[in-house]
């Protein structure tokens, strides 16, 4: 939870004879509890297919499948054979995200090296700024041992410096993988349960206060009552959010209900 507090003063004269200076004192307080918004990847736990919401790229000796591993995810694999090689790509448009949005990046990964370590096994995520200069923002270069497996979780990694455009991006998920010199060799890799979560970020801009005019009243008379929300704007709080105090009055009464301040005097015959 992130607290911001402002203070602004303001000096207002109120007298019959002689001036009397009230100091009254705004008090900001905003609470923000820090949540995320919806997750900006669609399909990304790939729970029946690898198609919906993604542009699939494969390349050279390989396939790119949907595979029931972990309830469902994306797997990239070499053909079996000496030295093949597979390059994928899967890519989406990720909408806008802004200059200043906090943006947190989660998945679970799985690697298989068949037979003998895979030469390369490289799991890559990119994104593709508004500009169009592609950024690496994870990656995982590990290359699992013969006949065994890697596997990985990544829980709400902080990219938000990645994203430091204004406008629409888009990811790619890359997998590179290559088979040594053994026949019966293959290499996969797969992707899940990736996430994408965007939380606009937190504008705390002060409120703008302006003067309060001057009261000057005869004795026994009564002061005008202030609607203090005519004397203050803010561009990211409503009226009914701002605090009013007040301080300096040593002789006048002062309340403020409802953020109207009605100003009194101790008796009918005070001047001061």
């Amino acid at each position: 939870m992130q607290i911001y507090k402002r203070f602004f003063h303001i000096k207002q004269s109120i007298s019959k004879f002689k001036f009397f200076s009230l100091s009254v004192l705004v008090f900001f307080l905003i609470l923000a509890t820090q949540t995320f918004a919806a997750d900006v990847i669609t399909n990304g736990t790939f729970d029946s297919d690898i198609t919906t919401g993604w542009t699939n790229i494969p390349t050279g000796s390989g396939t790119l499948t949907w595979n029931s591993h972990n309830g469902g995810s994306a797997q990239g694999q070499t053909d079996v054979n000496r030295n093949r090689t597979f390059l994928y790509t899967m890519e989406q448009s990720l909408g806008t995200i802004n200059s200043g949005d906090d943006v947190f990046l989660s998945l679970y990964w799985y690697k298989w090296s068949e037979s003998s370590q895979a030469s390369v096994n490289d799991m890559i995520i990119k994104i593709i700024k508004p500009a169009g200069d592609s950024v690496e923002i994870w990656s995982d270069l590990q290359s699992p041992l013969a006949a065994t497996s890697l596997t990985g979780n990544v829980v709400a990694l902080d990219v938000s410096a990645f994203f430091d455009q204004s406008g629409t991006y888009s990811i790619k998920l890359i997998g590179d993988l290559q088979n040594p010199n053994d026949k019966y060799s293959f290499a996969q890799s797969n992707y899940d349960n990736v996430i994408l979560d965007v939380q606009a970020g937190v504008v705390n801009l002060p409120p703008v206060v302006t003067d309060i005019p001057n009261q000057t009243i005869a004795e026994g008379a009564s002061f005008t009552t202030i609607t203090l929300d005519n004397f203050v704007s803010d561009p990211d709080n409503t009226d009914a959010e701002m605090t009013w105090t007040f301080s300096g009055n040593t002789e006048l009464i002062v309340d403020i209900t409802n953020r109207i301040a009605t100003i009194t005097t101790p008796n009918a015959d005070w001047n001061g």
